[in-house]
């Protein structure tokens, strides 16, 4: 049976970082029109969520680290999932689009898991050499485009939408 989570339009406050989603086993999250406020690189989400929306929460902030958070954990999730972080506290920086593939020459999906990695931390796909460190709003193209291989339809991760 599934596992809800819904604050919803009302004046309850706290601390997003104190929320346990874990223990739970919340598969769907809503924290929308509410004083919550704190950062959000203190939320953790069982592999089994299926929906994390927080919207119009203005006191809710860190979405960059909690981006690197979904970045970390992306081969984790066992369902594909949407998240929508919109009308928050901040905004994720950069421009939504593919991130600088360095000296690769092939297609971005064939990068494996750990050039990827070097390519986002700025180095060349290689481990050397330097690149340019790929913005959140990249990771989350990646998260959400990325095929298994230039040639498959099957994405590689479970991320299915990301609303910012």
């Amino acid at each position: 049976m599934p596992r809800y989570t819904y604050i919803d339009h009302t004046n309850i406050s706290g601390d997003v970082g104190q929320l346990d989603f874990i223990s739970t086993q919340t598969e769907y999250i809503q924290i929308n029109d509410t004083n919550i406020s704190g950062n959000l690189s203190g939320v953790t989400l069982d592999y089994r969520v299926k929906s994390f929306f927080t919207q119009n929460n203005t006191g809710m902030t860190g979405i960059e680290d909690f981006i690197d958070y979904i970045w970390v954990a992306r081969k984790n999730w066992l369902n594909s999932f949407s998240i929508n972080t919109s009308n928050i506290g901040d905004s994720p920086s950069g421009v939504y689009e593919q991130g600088d593939i360095g000296t690769f020459s092939g297609h971005p999906w064939d990068l494996t898991a750990a050039e990827i990695n070097f390519l986002v931390q700025g180095l060349d796909y290689t481990g050397s050499g330097s690149n340019t460190p790929w913005t959140p709003l990249q990771k989350i193209y990646y998260l959400i485009s990325a095929m298994v291989s230039e040639f498959s339809t099957t994405k590689k991760y479970k991320i299915s939408q990301w609303t910012y």
